[in-house]
């Protein structure tokens, strides 16, 4: 395992495991009590499911890339990674598919070959044959179908660690 594989291994594990923190603080917690506020309270950042497969969608727009391979995520059974290197933009983007979103969304951005993150606004720079399509997920909702889409994704997770568990 070369020095870039191993630090693409500890970011992916790291990756993972703030997933894992995060989707933990996302179930309400009945022993703390509810602050009442005459203000509307701003909304948090969630994981924003994807509405279609944004690996088609990259795919189809900057062509094949000059490698596609799985990336493993410490995320569950049911959670996929993919990663997608575009040498010619000197790019790597991350894609996730699992509870939380059914179609493959981008959760992260690098440097091809590198250690170095990129945001989404860096790599839609990078990728000018994406017209700025590339979107960031971790964010608060922006209308009511992304709210929506958030609870139907909770949703979806609870009910596949309630079937898990019962395997156990």
């Amino acid at each position: 395992m070369t020095k870039t594989d191993q630090t693409r291994l500890v970011w992916g594990v790291g990756f993972c495991i703030a997933l894992f923190l995060w989707f933990g603080t996302q179930h309400d917690s009945s022993e703390q009590p509810a602050k009442q506020s005459a203000e509307k309270p701003a909304e948090k950042f969630v994981l924003i499911p994807a509405t279609f497969d944004e690996i088609a969608a990259v795919i189809k727009a900057c062509g094949k890339p000059t490698k596609d391979h799985p990336q493993e995520l410490q995320a569950g059974a049911s959670s996929e990674g993919r990663a997608l290197v575009y040498r010619n933009y000197n790019t790597e983007l991350w894609f996730y598919r699992g509870p939380r979103s059914q179609q493959w969304m981008l959760m992260n951005s690098f440097v091809a070959n590198g250690d170095d993150s990129l945001s989404v606004e860096e790599a839609n720079a990078r990728m000018p044959c994406m017209h700025g399509n590339l979107q960031d997920h971790m964010r608060a909702p922006q209308n009511e179908e992304e709210r929506m889409a958030v609870e139907r994704a909770k949703t979806v997770e609870e009910n596949v660690g309630e079937r898990t568990k019962s395997f156990r």
